[in-house]
């Protein structure tokens, strides 16, 4: 395996099976936007190794920074781990990658971390294979890497103490203050925004009752899916599988859907939104047909198990109702609405009961449960277009009425 300057070049040797296992596992763990495949006869190997970089790729791709990963992030917050507090935290599923590159090919000896040599344990996990860091061009902890000249609790310090903050980011500085003291004033005056409006972050609608703040609703349109899927299998639909969307069930874990599987003896597979990861997820399902799994295919966000502290929070505000769904109707127990002890909050969202989309002679329904075409609409590509949507699945450029129009589909 080598880095060729936009593209890591992989030679494997193993049974056809084996080998396309291997492919819709990497697809599956990691952002691949494309990928080719080239036989070579007469070669065997009998060991894994990564051969020093080169710069073959005359346009190669670059990976944008990514968001911190949920293992980061567990880390991060951990006191006994090296890394707690760690402002620079990354792995190899996330982190900076464009913003820190001097030149290709991407090696530490090619971006702004070449400057920070490796303590002795960041040094054994860049060199272990089965580690998350292994070969991970931005590692580093708090013995060694790039420190901040002020530590996160300095900076809530600064703020309480009544001051104004500027955090440096990728785009440029966001200025910080608490709302409640004199220097918001201040920092209107600085900025020349006497009159216009500053974003205000609240934790939680605690804070918001806390500081008797009035003037604050909110309008939500929150869904879950299992009871939506239950309706769509119990009808007797033509599904065979579900791609089932990643972010969804980053609070819920992938095994949200285990009970759905079983009981309707269909595949799941949790995925992101790249395409390379829907036919990834596409050709899970066709392996997994007719067999009541669960496969996750989007590990750099969603884990097995929920996220305990989140679900408490949701529940501790939200509770369920019988929510709309365009095309679908009204389905019970499918959406999450302010708690009555919260109602003077929500700016009506249990009122958004009327599917303005539906039209008559529709069929979004039916299209969306897999029992009829686009094609068969009566109004599909006559007065329900692009330009002049009429029904859910022309709506979004993500429905399947406005994607077989823009692909030409017959």
């Amino acid at each position: 395996m080598k880095n060729t300057g936009g593209n890591v070049e992989i030679t494997a040797q193993a049974e056809n099976e084996a080998l396309e296992e291997f492919i819709r596992r990497l697809i599956g763990m990691f952002n691949i936007t494309s990928y080719n495949e080239e036989k070579i006869n007469n070669k065997s190997y009998t060991q894994f190794k990564i051969i020093h970089s080169t710069n073959d790729n005359n346009i190669p791709f670059i990976t944008p920074d990514l968001a911190t990963c949920p293992n980061c992030e567990r880390e991060l917050k951990d006191e006994n781990n090296r890394r707690y507090n760690h402002p620079f935290i990354s792995c190899i599923n996330c982190g900076a990658r464009y913003t820190i590159i001097n030149t290709l090919p991407y090696d530490r000896v090619n971006i702004t971390m070449s400057v920070f040599p490796l303590c002795d344990e960041c040094q054994k996990e860049y060199t272990t294979p089965q580690d998350i860091r292994c070969h991970a061009q931005t590692i580093a902890c708090n013995n060694c890497g790039p420190a901040t000249n002020i530590t996160i609790n300095e900076a809530v310090q600064t703020l309480k103490n009544g001051e104004i903050l500027a955090i440096k980011d990728i785009g440029g500085y966001h200025l910080s203050c608490l709302c409640e003291t004199e220097c918001a004033l201040k920092l209107r005056e600085i900025k020349g925004r006497e009159t216009r409006p500053f974003a205000i972050m609240f934790k939680n609608i605690d804070e918001i009752i806390k500081q008797e703040i009035k003037n604050v609703q909110l309008l939500t349109a929150l869904k879950t899916m299992p009871n939506v899927i239950a309706t769509l299998c119990e009808d007797d639909n033509k599904i065979d599988g579900f791609i089932a969307p990643g972010h969804v069930v980053v609070i819920t874990g992938s095994n949200a859907f285990v009970p759905l599987a079983e009981k309707y003896n269909l595949p799941f597979a949790v995925s992101g939104f790249e395409a390379e990861e829907i036919l990834a997820s596409i050709y899970a399902l066709i392996k997994l047909c007719r067999q009541g799994k669960v496969i996750n295919l989007y590990k750099s966000a969603v884990t097995s198990e929920r996220n305990e502290k989140a679900f408490e929070i949701v529940h501790k505000y939200f509770e369920e109702y019988d929510a709309p769904w365009r095309g679908l109707g009204i389905i019970k127990g499918s959406g999450m609405a302010l708690k009555n002890e919260f109602a003077k909050y929500d700016a009506g969202s249990r009122e958004l009961t009327n599917d303005y989309s539906h039209q008559k002679g529709c069929l979004c329904g039916e299209i969306i449960s897999g029992n009829k075409k686009p094609t068969d609409c009566p109004l599909y590509n006559k007065i329900c277009t692009p330009e002049n949507p009429k029904g859910a699945c022309m709506v979004s450029i993500e429905g399947t009425c406005y994607n077989y129009i823009t692909n030409n589909r017959k």
